[in-house]
C-alpha cells in the first residue's frame, strides 16, 4: 500500500507540476516546441499567423482540460489510498517521501521556467519569429509589426489595463486626492461635521504615509528590475509610434486590447466617420470663440432654469469654472472607429445627474417587464412561464441590433417620446414635486446644449444624445420601448437586452419577413439602423441560444471571456471580475462541457494578460471553498454541476440598501488591503455613533487610481 501511495502521489505531483508549467508557456507567450510543426515556411506568415495562434491556444486548451481533469482523479485516488493507513508512523514517513518529491518538482520547474521560458541562460534569435498564443494586440496592417521587437511586443501583448509596477514615489502626490475628498468635497456636503472630517484626514495621513514610506523601502530587488526593464521598454515604444507615424487605441468592446494603426489613417477614419454622420452633428463654432459659446450657454440655461422653479435653479446654476469641454474619443470597432463622448465636466453635466436620480425610478418601472442589461437576468426571464409558454419545437428565435442606438431620433423626437410616456404612466402627476412640463423642459435643455470638441470645433447633437453614460442608455431604451409598443403585439415574447431585441416568433418564415419588412416603415423623422438574425440558434449580447426540441440550450461566447478594460487597480479588479464571470459562466451555460471550455478560456485569457498561475488557483480554490465543491470534479460529473447550477440560478444579485462613500487616491506599490482596512478603522472609530455617517448607514468603496497603466502612457488622449 506504501508503494501505491507513493506512485500515486508521484503521478500528482507530476501532473501539477505539468499543469503549472503549461500555465507559465501561456504567460510567457512560449507554446510547447512541437507546436512549431504547425508552420509551413512555404506560406507568408502574414496570412495564417492569427490562425495558428488560435490553434495553439486551442491546442494548449486542451492540455490545461486533460491535466486537470487527471489532477482530479489522482487526489481522489490518493484520498482513499490514506484512508486504509492506520499506522501514524508509517504515514509520516509516506509524507515525508512527498515532500522530497515536491522539492525536486520546484526545483525542476524552477530551472525549466528559467531556462526555456524566461531565458535567462540563453537566447535564441529564432525564438523571436516564433508564432505564440493569441494576445491582447491587433494590428491594422501586418508590416507595422515590424517596428517593435519581441520584448516591446510582449508588453503591448498585456493590454491597455496593464500596469507597470513602481513609477511613482511621491507619497504628497498619491495622498492629496484623498485629502482633497476628506477636507473639501465631505465638508460641503456635511458643513457641519468638519471637525470630524478634520480628525479622520489627521490620523488617515498619519497612517498613510507611514504605511506607503515603509513598503516603499521594502520594494523587492526583483520588482525593482523589472520596473526599471519596463521603463525603459515603455520609452522605446513611446519612440516608435511617434517616429514611425503609429497609433494605439484601445477596441470599442471594453476589452483589455490594444488595436496598433498608421496615424494618418487613423485620422482619416475619424474623419470619414464625421462626414457620414453629418446630419447627427452640428456645428457650433470655432474652438476660438470657446469663452463666447459655453458662457452663452450658460446663460441660457440658467435663464431658463430661473424661470422654472428656484429650488431647481439653486440646485443646477452653473458657472464658468464648473466647465471644461472634452474631444471626442475614437476607439476601433472591428474596421470601423466609434465615438467616445464624455460628458464629464460638460455644460449639461449637472442636468444629467439630476434627470437621472428624478427620473431613473420611474422610467425603470416602465422597463421593468421589457427590458433587462445583464446576462444573468435575461436567462431568468427566458426561464419564466411567460416566455417559455412561447417556445415550441418550430419556434423562430429573432434578434435584431440597434445600429444607432443613441441617435435613433431628432432631439424633439426624443423628449416627445419620453414626455409621452412618462405622462402616460404617471397619469399627469409631478414626479418628487417636478412637473410635466419642467421636466420637459428640462430634458430639451440637456439634449440640445449638450456639446464636444472635434479637431478644434464645437458641436452640439442633432440626433440622439451622447454614448456611454448610463442615464442616456436609460433614455434611449425608453424611446426604443415606446417603438416597441407601436410595432409590436403581445402574440410573442419580447424583451430588450440593451441596444438588442429579442422574440419569439411562432408563425411562418414568410410572415416573419413581412413583419421585419413593417419594422422598417419608421415615423416621419425617425431613422432605426437595424441589423436581423434568425433562426432557431442566434447570438444576443454575449450569450449563445438555441431552440433545442422545445427547450432553451445556452452557452456563453468566446470573446466574453477576454479581460474587461479596467482603471484603477486591475489586479483588484480582475479578481472581482473572474469570481463573478465564474458564477455567470455556470448561470448561462446549459451544458456542463461548455462551461469547461469557456473557463479554461478565461485561465488562458488572465495568463496572456500577465496574471500568474497562483493568481488563478486563488481564485479557484476561493470558489470551491465558497460553494463547497471542486471545480475539477465539476468538469466530469453533470449531475454534480447541473446541481450547483440550479442553485446559482436561484442566487440573488446582492444589492446594498446603504449609500456609498467613495475615496480615491494614486495607486503605486505598497500595502493596499492594509490600508483599505486600516482607514475604515479610523472611520468607524471617529463616526460610530453618528447618525449619518457610521459604517451602519454608509459603505465604503475604495477606488485607486494609476497613472501608469499602458493606455495613459501609450494612447494619445486627443485626436
Amino acid at each position: 500500500m506504501g508503494q501505491k501511495i507513493f506512485d500515486t502521489s508521484f503521478q500528482l505531483s507530476t501532473m501539477n507540476y505539468e499543469l503549472i508549467y503549461h500555465r507559465l508557456q501561456l504567460l510567457y507567450d512560449q507554446p510547447p516546441r512541437s507546436y512549431d510543426k504547425l508552420e509551413f515556411q512555404l506560406l507568408s506568415k502574414d496570412l495564417y499567423e492569427k490562425l495558428l495562434q488560435r490553434t495553439k491556444t486551442q491546442l494548449m486548451s486542451l492540455r490545461l482540460l486533460c491535466l486537470q481533469t487527471n489532477i482530479y482523479q489522482y487526489e481522489t485516488k490518493l484520498k482513499l489510498q490514506k484512508k486504509e493507513i492506520r499506522n501514524e508512523i508509517f504515514f509520516h514517513i509516506i509524507d515525508q517521501r512527498i515532500e522530497l518529491i515536491l522539492e525536486q518538482m520546484k526545483l525542476k520547474l524552477d530551472f525549466h521556467t528559467n531556462y526555456n521560458l524566461r531565458g535567462l541562460f540563453h537566447h535564441h534569435h529564432r525564438d523571436d519569429n516564433r508564432i505564440g498564443f493569441i494576445n491582447n494586440l491587433e494590428i491594422d496592417s501586418t508590416r507595422t509589426k515590424n517596428y517593435f521587437n519581441k520584448k516591446q511586443l510582449k508588453l503591448l501583448y498585456r493590454g491597455p489595463s496593464y500596469v507597470a509596477p513602481c513609477q511613482l514615489q511621491f507619497l504628497e502626490k498619491q495622498y492629496q486626492p484623498l485629502q482633497q475628498q476628506l477636507l473639501v468635497d465631505l465638508v460641503k456636503k456635511y458643513p457641519n461635521d468638519k471637525k470630524i472630517f478634520n480628525m479622520i484626514e489627521e490620523k488617515t495621513k498619519e497612517e498613510f504615509f507611514k504605511l506607503f514610506s515603509l513598503s516603499n523601502g521594502k520594494i523587492p530587488s526583483t520588482i525593482l528590475e523589472r520596473a526599471h526593464n519596463e521603463r525603459q521598454l515603455i520609452s522605446t515604444i513611446q519612440q516608435c509610434l511617434h517616429t514611425h507615424g503609429l497609433i494605439l487605441r484601445r477596441i470599442a468592446d471594453h476589452t483589455n486590447r490594444f488595436y496598433l494603426i498608421e496615424e494618418k489613417l487613423f485620422h482619416e477614419q475619424c474623419q470619414q466617420y464625421m462626414k457620414q454622420h453629418q446630419d447627427d452633428y452640428e456645428l457650433v463654432s470655432s474652438i476660438s470663440n470657446m469663452e463666447t459659446i459655453v458662457n452663452q450657454h450658460i446663460q441660457k440655461i440658467n435663464m431658463t432654469l430661473n424661470f422654472l422653479n428656484k429650488d431647481i435653479y439653486q440646485q443646477l446654476v452653473l458657472q464658468r469654472n464648473d466647465i471644461q469641454l472634452k474631444n471626442v474619443y475614437f476607439l476601433f470597432d472591428r474596421s470601423y472607429v466609434k465615438p467616445i463622448f464624455s460628458m464629464e465636466s460638460n455644460v449639461t453635466s449637472k442636468l444629467s445627474a439630476y434627470l437621472d436620480n428624478l427620473l431613473r425610478p420611474t422610467i425603470e418601472d416602465i422597463l421593468k417587464d421589457t427590458f433587462v442589461d445583464q446576462d444573468f437576468d435575461f436567462i431568468q426571464r427566458l426561464q419564466q412561464p411567460k416566455c417559455s409558454s412561447k417556445l415550441q419545437q418550430t419556434t423562430l428565435l429573432v434578434r435584431i441590433k440597434i445600429q444607432n442606438f443613441f441617435n435613433m431620433f431628432t432631439y424633439q423626437s426624443t423628449v416627445n417620446r419620453i414626455i409621452y410616456l412618462l405622462v402616460k404612466h404617471c397619469k399627469n402627476q409631478p414626479i418628487n414635486g417636478v412637473s410635466m412640463i419642467a421636466i420637459e423642459t428640462l430634458l430639451e435643455l440637456y439634449l440640445k446644449y449638450t456639446l464636444f470638441i472635434y479637431q478644434d470645433h464645437i458641436y452640439s447633437f442633432n440626433r440622439g444624445m451622447s454614448n456611454q453614460t448610463h442615464f442616456n442608455t436609460l433614455l434611449s431604451s425608453l424611446c426604443l420601448y415606446y417603438w416597441i409598443t407601436k410595432k409590436f403585439n403581445n402574440n410573442e415574447f419580447i424583451l430588450q437586452y440593451a441596444d438588442e431585441l429579442f422574440f419569439t416568433w411562432n408563425q411562418s418564415k414568410d410572415n416573419l419577413n413581412t413583419f421585419l419588412d413593417t419594422l422598417k416603415e419608421f415615423f416621419y423623422g425617425d431613422y432605426i439602423d437595424l441589423k436581423i438574425e434568425y433562426g432557431q440558434k442566434i447570438t444576443i449580447q454575449n450569450i449563445y441560444l438555441e431552440n433545442y426540441h422545445g427547450q432553451f440550450y445556452t452557452a456563453i461566447k468566446s470573446t466574453s471571456m477576454i479581460l474587461p478594460y479596467v482603471t484603477g487597480y486591475p489586479k483588484v479588479k480582475y479578481q472581482k471580475w473572474f469570481r463573478s464571470t465564474l458564477i455567470r459562466l455556470i448561470q448561462l451555460s446549459t451544458n456542463y462541457q461548455d462551461f469547461t471550455r469557456q473557463r479554461i478560456n478565461m485561465e488562458i485569457c488572465c495568463l496572456t494578460s500577465g496574471y500568474s498561475h497562483e493568481f488563478i488557483e486563488n481564485e479557484l480554490q476561493n470558489f470551491n471553498r465558497y460553494f463547497n465543491v471542486n471545480i475539477y470534479q465539476i468538469q466530469t460529473n453533470e449531475l454534480i454541476y447541473q446541481q450547483l447550477r440550479s442553485h446559482l440560478l436561484k442566487f440573488p444579485s446582492r444589492k446594498s440598501s446603504n449609500s456609498i462613500i467613495q475615496f480615491t487616491y494614486l495607486y503605486d506599490y505598497g500595502p493596499y488591503h492594509e490600508f483599505k482596512n486600516t482607514f475604515s478603522h479610523i472611520w468607524s472609530t471617529y463616526t460610530n455613533s453618528h447618525p449619518i455617517l457610521s459604517l451602519k448607514q454608509f459603505k465604503i468603496l475604495f477606488n485607486v487610481q494609476h497613472s501608469f497603466s499602458l493606455n495613459n502612457l501609450l494612447v494619445q488622449n486627443k485626436i
